[in-house]
C-alpha cells in the first residue's frame, strides 16, 4: 500500500489513491511457501514512529515496482531486509547490513529450488 496516500478530506479511504479504481493493498506478486508474508507500507517519506497497524513492513520503493508489474503482468517477488534503523548511524549500518541481506537472500533464493 501507498502509506503517505491520504485524501480522507475528500471523502477517500486511508491510503487510497483518488479516481485511480487501483486497490488500496496490490495483491500481487509470487509467494514463496517458506517465507512469512507481510504488508508493506511504501512511501517517499521516512517513517520514525510506526502507529500504522494497516501493514508491518515499511519501505520506500516497493509500490511503484508493485503497480507497475500488476499492470504489466510482470511476475514480482518483493523481498524485505532490515538495512538500518533510520537513526544517526543508518548509513554505517546500511552498509553492512548491504551484504549481510545479500548472503541471506541467497541463501533462502538458491536453497529452496
Amino acid at each position: 500500500m501507498q502509506r503517505d496516500m491520504d485524501a480522507q478530506g475528500l471523502g477517500f479511504k486511508k491510503f487510497e489513491t483518488p479516481l485511480s479504481g487501483i486497490p488500496i493493498i496490490l495483491e500481487n506478486g509470487l509467494k514463496m511457501d517458506n517465507l512469512k508474508e507481510g504488508i508493506c507500507g511504501s512511501g517517499d517519506s521516512f517513517e520514525m514512529n510506526h502507529i500504522n497497524t494497516e501493514y508491518n513492513v515499511i519501505d520506500m520503493e516497493a509500490y511503484p515496482l508493485a503497480l507497475i508489474a500488476m499492470q504489466e503482468n510482470i511476475p514480482f517477488l518483493c523481498l524485505k531486509y532490515i538495512s538500518d534503523d533510520a537513526g544517526s548511524d543508518a548509513a554505517d549500518d546500511s552498509s553492512v547490513q548491504v551484504h549481510l541481506a545479500s548472503e541471506a537472500f541467497k541463501q533462502i533464493l538458491f536453497t529452496n529450488v
